[in-house]
């Protein structure tokens, strides 16, 4: 085949939600479990020192916090921020106990997890419920800005190809295909990365000078709180903004100090010897602070009672369950026993000093959750490796008028190769298509090179045991199938059941490499395939309308058979699988 110097733009909004998801994913996975850092003097703004008094005044600025950037000093409309300073967590012990849950499948997560990244803000304005009217349903758009430890080469720290792009008066960073629907980077300076999803959010450093007037309703809760790893700010306007219709029932008005008494909240969160929570809470007056004083005070009480009632629920819940269950209540109650509760002037303090809640605990109460949310991720990357090997089809056979077959064929029509190495320009892969030489068997000198260079989108990330270069996504071959033993590929009007019930590839565990002209082989009267084992109890499956759809292993043979037939005029219902 000849060389690809070109391909058609396929950008779809699943690859864009994919790879926004493990850029954010990446960097508060690892800044979240990873923080700060001494650092040297910032060109940009940087807190000043004060004295500290009571607890409604702002504290002293630490040598220690000297040049680390001010979040105080972003632009107007930010209404919520979050601070995170990874080196300090690096340190943490319980890092260490959750460290090797964390993949370093990115530069960023490589980067945090090195310690390379001393500060993280995140910046995000307009942030309003998706049912607000006012807000048209539209998710908030955070900026982050990225304060490295010493001076830092931040390409090394982008995993996506990008493009360098003129903006009004400044260049940055962008996504390759993305045009910036999926991240914009600039670089300030040698220390400070500014990411953001649109060029607008990259046009203006937003810690440049050009606070509002009168600074934010959260400024003086920030600047009263103590260094920590975790630190969160956020105008009390916009959490009233998420308080679902019906403030006039009793129940809400219980607690409704909390939202109508409250200017802005801040709080930090260590968990270096135990849980640590320092909050702020900024009325306009010491009335208001009063009252929620009181509020919190009830609430606590409350929440104390309530405590054996939810004891003696446990035992009805699974063995694991219950297990995590009393985790989580002695957790609970140590975090009420120790609460402290104070007012001076017109700001709440609110701190809990739970030692009781050690790295044991912790561990015992988080690492589930993190090992679900870790699978449930892993289980979306390859949701979309085989959307994306789907749309790579489709786009295959608007240009070929079929499906790829699945043994391409060189320029001497004997020379056989994988589907797959015919699908690289249509996966971002042009260079590695160039590369491969048509004229040899997919292990020949040159071409046994690159089967370790397999692209990730024919990988599964739970497929953790897979050889380098070995697919964790096969096409089942045969008469019977969508993949015929043939020189040509099938095209769409072959399709007779209907590309939604007509199987394409499947998730499986086969020792058989990328460049291989080697499948699943299947015959329609013969045993079924072995399938599966990378995910539990089932396996993903890639349908030629390009949906994905996950089969349970004990699915019935007759119907497997008739998914697997592209033309065998069964009649398949919707809900039969």
């Amino acid at each position: 085949m000849p060389p690809v110097s070109t391909f058609p733009d396929q950008s779809s909004r699943s690859n864009s939600t994919r790879r926004r998801a493990r850029i954010l994913a990446g960097w508060f996975t690892a800044g979240l479990l990873v923080v700060g850092l001494p650092g040297v003097e910032s060109t940009w703004s940087v807190a000043n020192a004060q004295v500290q008094t009571p607890i409604s005044s702002p504290r002293r600025t630490s040598n220690a916090e000297q040049g680390k950037l001010d979040a105080t000093a972003a632009g107007p409309g930010v209404g919520l921020v979050i601070e995170v300073r990874p080196e300090a967590l690096l340190k943490l012990p319980i890092y260490q106990r959750f460290a090797d849950q964390i993949p370093e499948d990115s530069k960023e997560v490589k980067a945090f997890k090195s310690g390379a990244i001393e500060q993280v803000l995140v910046l995000v304005s307009d942030l309003r419920p998706r049912n607000d009217p006012a807000g048209r349903g539209a998710p908030p758009r955070p900026v982050f800005v990225l304060r490295s430890a010493r001076p830092y080469d931040w390409r090394d720290f982008i995993s996506a190809k990008v493009d360098e792009v003129a903006g009004d008066g400044f260049t940055y960073l962008r996504t390759s295909r993305g045009r910036g629907e999926l991240a914009c980077y600039r670089v300030i300076d040698d220390r400070t990365l500014l990411v953001g999803f649109s060029e607008g959010d990259v046009s203006a450093p937003p810690l440049n000078g050009g606070r509002p007037k009168g600074g934010h309703a959260w400024d003086l809760a920030w600047s009263q709180l103590p260094p920590g790893p975790i630190r969160v700010a956020v105008d009390g306007s916009i959490l009233a903004r998420f308080v679902p219709p019906g403030r006039e029932g009793m129940g809400f008005q219980v607690i409704s100090p909390l939202l109508d008494e409250v200017k802005a909240y801040a709080m930090t969160i260590d968990v270096k010897d135990g849980l640590t929570v320092d909050a702020r809470a900024i009325s306009a007056n010491p009335n208001g602070a009063e009252r929620v004083g009181e509020t919190l005070r009830a609430i606590q009480t409350l929440s104390r009672n309530i405590v054996p009632a939810i004891r003696r629920q446990i035992p009805k819940a699974p063995p694991q369950a219950a297990q995590m269950s009393n985790n989580l209540v002695d957790a609970f109650d140590t975090m009420l026993s120790t609460a402290r509760i104070e007012q001076d002037q017109a700001t709440t303090r609110l701190q809990i000093k739970a030692d009781g809640i050690t790295v044991v605990t912790a561990t015992a109460l988080l690492l589930p959750a993190i090992q679900a949310a870790r699978e449930a991720a892993r289980r979306a990357e390859s949701i979309n490796n085989l959307k994306q090997i789907g749309l790579a089809m489709h786009w295959f056979q608007n240009s070929s008028n079929s499906f790829p077959a699945a043994k391409g064929y060189g320029r001497d029509g004997k020379t056989r190769h994988s589907w797959r190495v015919d699908l690289l320009p249509f996966v971002e892969e042009v260079a590695l298509y160039n590369e491969y030489n048509f004229d040899e068997p997919w292990d020949g000198p040159n071409n046994s090179k690159l089967i370790e260079r397999m692209p990730k989108v024919f990988h599964a990330p739970s497929d953790t045991n897979a050889k380098p270069g070995v697919p964790s996504y096969f096409a089942a071959t045969g008469p019977d199938t969508l993949f015929p033993d043939r020189k040509a590929g099938m095209a769409i009007a072959e399709v007779l059941d209907g590309t939604a019930n007509t199987i394409a590839v499947v998730e499986a565990k086969r020792d058989i490499p990328w460049t291989k002209p080697e499948d699943i082989p299947f015959e329609g009267e013969g045993p079924l395939p072995q399938l599966g084992g990378i995910s539990l109890n089932g396996f993903n499956a890639l349908f030629a309308d390009g949906s994905v759809r996950f089969l349970k292993t004990s699915i019935n043979p007759v119907l497997f058979r008739a998914l697997l037939s592209p033309a065998g005029g069964e009649v398949i219902s919707a809900d039969a699988y």
